[in-house]
């Protein structure tokens, strides 16, 4: 990705912000993982998917516009849910990455690399679906 001074600068408000460690985890997913948009016909209304390109099984799946997502650090530091509210079985292995538990943020790392992907042009794949195909993935993306 080339970045040029104002991207720098962007980069260095945003981890002044939301601290350096965040950013660099969004800016590794700029690099690693594949992006894809999918619209309803009328293209008023999308889902973001952000796949591993290394293990294909590991998929996110963020609304472009809003400040939500159903992954562990954006329930914990986020949310500031416990380990019961998330439903969570006591006992379970805790990621490495959550184990602060004062950490708070205001995002995560999957909503800022969309949101990061959008304001970077950087063009994702995008596909129409049927309002059947996108009321599953919008069901999926709500449903806990």
């Amino acid at each position: 990705m080339f970045i040029t001074a104002e991207r720098a600068e962007l980069f260095i408000e945003l981890s002044a912000l939301l601290g350096e460690d965040l950013l660099e985890r969004a800016l590794r997913l700029l690099d690693e993982w594949s992006f894809i948009i999918y619209y309803t016909a009328d293209r008023l209304r999308s889902i973001a998917e952000l796949s591993s390109k290394r293990n294909l099984a590991h998929v996110v799946r963020v609304v472009p516009g809003v400040n939500y997502c159903k992954c562990r650090y954006f329930q914990r530091c986020v949310l500031q849910l416990t380990d019961k509210e998330e439903g969570v079985e006591e006992g379970e292995q805790q990621d490495q990455d959550i184990n602060r538990s004062n950490q708070v943020s205001f995002t995560c790392e999957h909503v800022l690399a969309q949101r990061l992907h959008w304001l970077l042009n950087l063009e994702p794949r995008a596909q129409i679906l049927t309002l059947d195909q996108f009321r599953y993935f919008h069901n999926d993306f709500y449903e806990d």
